[in-house]
């Protein structure tokens, strides 16, 4: 890759940006009912650790000065509170809580803006 997507020191999480880099609620939520269990859980795994010094990285500069590929590590870690709370709240009943989640979409969230 030429072109690194993520902030220097998050090359390791470079192959989950086309997947996990969102631009909105809506797009991150239909993500994690696209996604399978094992897809996610690979997501979950590699971002947990990173999670902490993503944070904090982030916290250096104030949001509406993101660069690109800052911007990109926030959408990444947006998406990870979505797969967080299908992996550690939802568990195995993960699939059954995105039939209904079909039907109560999000149409805008704070962090849209």
């Amino acid at each position: 890759m030429t072109e690194q997507d993520l902030p220097e020191g998050f090359a390791a999480l470079e192959h989950f940006v086309s997947d996990w880099s969102l631009g909105t609620a809506l797009e991150r939520d239909a993500q994690r009912g696209a996604k399978s269990a094992d897809q996610r859980q690979q997501f979950y795994d590699a971002f947990t650790p990173r999670l902490g010094e993503a944070l904090a990285r982030l916290d250096q500069t104030p949001l509406n000065q993101h660069d690109e590929a800052e911007t990109k590590l926030m959408r990444m870690a947006l998406s990870y509170a979505h797969v967080a709370q299908a992996i550690e709240v939802q568990g195995p009943d993960e699939d059954r809580h995105a039939r209904s989640r079909k039907r109560l979409l999000i149409t805008s969230a704070p962090a849209d803006h």
